[in-house]
């Protein structure tokens, strides 16, 4: 998939304690066209964007929107709703370092 020039409006991430894939959720706007998707990254391009989220973001403290919930199993799920940000836009290429990424879209 080719992320230039695209941007990512992000809604939320989701992710278990251990589990290598974190989702999220956003909508990517391409020029005229945008649309709804879901990627799966890793805890290195969360780590990413968690810090360009919060350059963007000073006046909030990303890390405290992350909620904790605990599961039947012993694991720990993750989320965080980003979409009340007021500066949620990335650039994928940038945000990604235009590496593959696998796209959740129906």
């Amino acid at each position: 998939m080719n992320n230039t020039g695209k941007t990512v409006e992000l809604g939320a991430i989701i992710f278990e304690s251990n589990d290598p894939e974190v989702l999220v959720k956003g909508a990517v706007r391409d020029g005229v066209f945008s649309y709804i998707t879901e990627y799966i990254i890793n805890h290195t391009q969360l780590n990413k964007l968690i810090n360009q989220i919060q350059k963007l973001n000073d006046d909030t403290d990303v890390n405290k929107l992350i909620q904790r919930e605990d599961l039947y199993n012993g694991n720990i799920l993750y989320s965080a709703d980003l979409s009340i940000l007021k500066n949620k836009s990335l650039n994928l290429g940038e945000l990604f370092n235009l590496t593959a990424l696998k796209k959740i879209r129906a």
